[in-house]
């Protein structure tokens, strides 16, 4: 999902404690993660960055910064250490031990924690606007094309094939759908975010009715073959820049220029 409309204040702009605080967390993202047995390429650090650009999308109703930046930086650690679709719970114990050196008190360390596990443990409610930010920014971060290669990498990593991971993902953005309100943002945002949650979808359909013999335009097959060929790794620039040179339709290499525009200008 690309950045929305709204202009939200970058580190750049932060005050000086919430830009220590910006840096310590993704410093503590970096080395939970690489003491981990799992990877994830769609759920590195560009991941959290991009929920932090659309922070902004809640006006003032997303809760305290000290919650949310190092909820948002730290929510997807433990799925560098488990193989569990539900890894919130994971994330937050890694991490409880390690937030009190980012200058939280405890009660923030709390409040931190619960947002982390929230946001995919079902059997965990924290109706907080921190928690409920993290959940809602998570979801957008599903949708269009960047969000159909995040579907499509998660599933892959778990061992699903076709036309089963089509179906689930199908689902899963179905939900993450439900999970982001219309009351909350500009009429601009709503917007965005409902264009970006069709295109997924329409994509992932096609996909699916490419795999079970439909006539379908054949872009959706030829991006499917094509992450497949260069085993997802659409951070490795020449192997992305590739793949769009030789696209064989206008479509399939406009999906990865989106993409790589996605990826590539993450701030």
């Amino acid at each position: 999902m690309p950045n929305l409309l709204v202009n939200h204040p970058t580190i750049r702009s932060y005050r000086r404690d919430r830009k220590n605080l910006f840096r310590a967390s993704f410093v503590l993202f970096r080395q939970l993660t690489q003491k981990g047995q799992v990877f994830s390429l769609s759920h590195r650090e560009d991941h959290s960055l991009r929920m932090l650009d659309n922070l902004g999308v809640f006006l003032s109703a997303a809760g305290s910064q000290r919650i949310l930046i190092p909820a948002i930086a730290l929510h997807d650690v433990g799925v560098f250490h488990t193989h569990e679709i539900c890894h919130g719970p994971v994330s937050a114990e890694l991490v409880r031990p390690h937030l009190p050196s980012l200058g939280l008190h405890q009660d923030e360390v709390e409040k931190v924690c619960s947002a982390i596990r929230a946001h995919d443990d079902k059997s965990f409610v924290d109706d907080s606007k921190e928690a409920r930010a993290l959940r809602v920014l998570d979801s957008i971060d599903a949708f269009g094309e960047l969000g159909v290669y995040r579907f499509l990498e998660v599933y892959c990593r778990r061992g699903l094939t076709p036309p089963d991971m089509f179906v689930r993902a199908l689902a899963s953005l179905e939900r993450r759908r439900q999970m982001v309100p219309t009351d909350l943002f500009r009429p601009a945002d709503n917007w965005l975010i409902n264009s970006a949650y069709s295109k997924a979808k329409e994509i992932m359909q096609l996909m699916l009715d490419g795999f079970h013999g439909k006539p379908v335009p054949g872009y959706a097959a030829e991006v499917y073959k094509a992450l497949e060929i260069i085993d997802w790794d659409v951070y490795d620039n020449k192997k992305l820049e590739k793949i769009i040179h030789d696209a064989k339709s206008p479509s399939a290499r406009d999906f990865f220029l989106k993409l790589w525009a996605e990826l590539f200008t993450t701030q």
